[in-house]
């Protein structure tokens, strides 16, 4: 809990602030007791997060019932704004999983083929899953027909992993990722499968996320937790599986937004891209008037064999509409000399979807590039 000053009204200097993210409430026929708290450590994969409780304040049920008319005005202002809250605040919703989650303008025979391919095989794993679109920009180039699908993994569910693998060897996955795939898929906690369509090919995408990890990093290293392997991501071309790759997401737990700039600049625009990371800290700063610091994941990654570095950074958490952010989303268009109208045709239909995260860096090909990721409700966590 912190105190602020208050200029102007010596009264209201005894005011203490305090953030919370979890509330409850109890009472008699004489009080209305209400408790507030907060998460501890990280609670990205935790279906029950630990609480710390840090206020309790009590009411008469007169101002009780004013409380509740002031926060109930309050919220319908909100949401007649910023768009209707759901009981929970994430992305995965019971949905029949299927192709037309995808725009028909900007699907092709090869998206309604092998896209469809993939979700006509989720389909039969039976699962809650969290469905994600993404916009991936290079200089005068833009690739809209991207998803991604993850689910979590019911462990001890009879069968659950034999049908995640009949998935992968649907979708052809090669036979040394498979094995390695098998491997890890006991200690994942969530899984998901992806689709991209690129310029002359099409690519698979498995993710194994390891999320347990968390726990153990936080448990014997609360203070100064270790980088360690979040995801591990498995693509191939969904013709010549021969063409393929293994890409590793190395979170960094707990990092400053000040020291999460300074690998960016570092690491990915020491020589070029400056205004890219402009871009980026704009972004990590309106996140940050929305996420406590924990919510916000760093990650970098690297592909064996090719030049490829990149990073991803997670602000589901925020929960910022892609409307909030309209402005840093039309500078980054304009960045890579997309046209406005094809900006806001992009735009328009997805503006009231939650922003989820930006990955950027070098491609393969030693080119700039951005990823815009974004879903329906949003969160940090798949079902």
């Amino acid at each position: 809990t912190t105190t602020k000053t208050l200029k102007g009204n010596p009264a209201l200097n005894k005011i203490r602030y305090s953030y919370a993210n979890v509330v409850n409430v109890t009472g008699t026929r004489e009080e209305i007791d209400i408790r507030f708290g907060k998460t501890l450590g990280n609670p990205y994969f935790h279906e029950q997060p630990q609480v710390q409780a840090t206020n309790r304040i009590t009411l008469n049920p007169f101002a009780a019932k004013r409380l509740a008319m002031l926060l109930d005005y309050n919220m319908k202002e909100y949401e007649a704004r910023y768009g209707p809250l759901g009981k929970r605040s994430d992305t995965s919703e019971k949905v029949d999983v299927s192709i037309d989650l995808l725009p028909s303008s900007l699907r092709t025979r090869r998206t309604e083929k092998e896209g469809g391919l993939l979700i006509d095989l989720m389909k039969h794993l039976d699962v809650e899953v969290g469905f994600e679109r993404s916009l991936k920009l290079f200089t005068n180039t833009i690739l809209t027909n991207r998803f991604l699908a993850g689910f979590r993994r019911n462990i001890g569910e009879p069968g659950m992993d034999d049908k995640i693998l009949e998935v992968c060897r649907g979708i052809n996955m090669p036979l040394d990722f498979l094995k390695s795939f098998k491997k890890g898929l006991p200690e994942s906690n969530i899984v998901l499968f992806g689709f991209e369509e690129q310029k002359e090919k099409c690519v698979y995408k498995a993710y194994l996320e390891f999320g347990n990890r968390f726990d153990n990093i936080f448990q014997y290293t609360p203070e100064t937790p270790n980088p360690f392997i979040l995801h591990t991501g498995y693509k191939w071309d969904t013709v010549d599986n021969n063409i393929n790759a293994i890409a590793q997401y190395k979170c960094f737990p707990g990092i400053p937004v000040k020291t999460m700039l300074k690998r960016l600049s570092n690491s990915f625009y020491s020589e070029r891209g400056r205004d890219l990371l402009d871009i980026t800290s704009d972004l990590l700063d309106r996140a940050m008037r929305s996420a406590e610091p924990y919510e916000i994941l760093y990650l970098e990654v690297e592909e064996e064999n090719n030049p490829r570095r990149s990073f991803d950074i997670n602000i589901y958490r925020a929960n910022l509409t892609l409307e909030t952010l309209y402005p840093l989303l039309l500078r980054i268009f304009t960045y890579f000399s997309i046209p406005p109208e094809v900006f806001h045709d992009l735009y328009e239909p997805v503006k009231d979807q939650i922003f989820g995260h930006l990955s950027g860096g070098i491609d393969r090909e030693g080119r700039d590039f951005l990823t815009i990721y974004f879903g329906v409700k949003g969160s940090s966590r798949l079902p």
